[in-house]
């Protein structure tokens, strides 16, 4: 079939069965595609009002930095003080006492075990 250039000019009506059916689904089509595009709107608007609210964060930081600049410039000048450094003070004649080492209780550690050993052995049996 070859179309002419006139074809597309003068557009032709075409008969659809159950068109019912069809008008129906055009016209939920059509809603989608509005919601789409109020949706691509509201998202457009927001992208706005992000950049201007950007845009002013940045002018109130340069601000900012401006004023602490200018305070600083009036600040007086002082003059550091490092601090001294403090003496330390050794005690030479101090008795070392010795450190007991501490000892496991081993009789103790020894009935844990064996608690746990009983407390398995239940478990497996059962």
């Amino acid at each position: 079939m070859s179309f002419k250039k006139n074809d597309f000019v003068n557009p032709m009506h075409v008969r659809i069965d159950s068109s019912l059916d069809t008008r129906k689904e055009i016209l939920r089509t059509a809603i989608d595609v509005t919601k789409l595009l109020q949706e691509l709107s509201d998202f457009k608007k927001v992208r706005s009002i992000k950049a201007q609210k950007i845009t002013a964060l940045y002018d109130e930081l340069h601000s900012l930095r401006a004023s602490l600049n200018d305070f600083r410039k009036k600040l007086p000048e002082l003059e550091e003080k490092k601090p001294e450094p403090k003496q330390v003070v050794v005690q030479k004649n101090k008795k070392v006492e010795p450190v007991e080492e501490v000892k496991p209780y081993s009789h103790e550690i020894d009935r844990l075990k064996e608690e746990l050993n009983e407390i398995e052995r239940r478990l497996r049996s059962s």
